[in-house]
């Protein structure tokens, strides 16, 4: 039977990749420190584009909430 499918599977050119798994190294501290390098830029952006559908507590998408700002 397997000999069957992969002789099927050449005919058609179907080809089945080898599974990927990605492995990032970092620590919870240097995580923290990349936010809050950024942390200007993301509140600007959010109080620019706001959330989109991604905000469920209002109808107008670029309002932010007062602890958001």
């Amino acid at each position: 039977m397997r000999i069957m499918i992969i002789k099927e599977f050449k005919k058609h050119n179907i080809a089945i990749p080898w599974p990927i798994q990605t492995e990032y190294h970092s620590s919870v501290d240097d995580e923290l420190k990349d936010l809050k390098k950024t942390e200007p830029i993301r509140k600007k952006t959010l109080k620019e584009f706001g959330t989109g559908d991604l905000d469920l507590n209002t109808s107008d998408p670029k309002k932010v909430s007062d602890d958001e700002s």
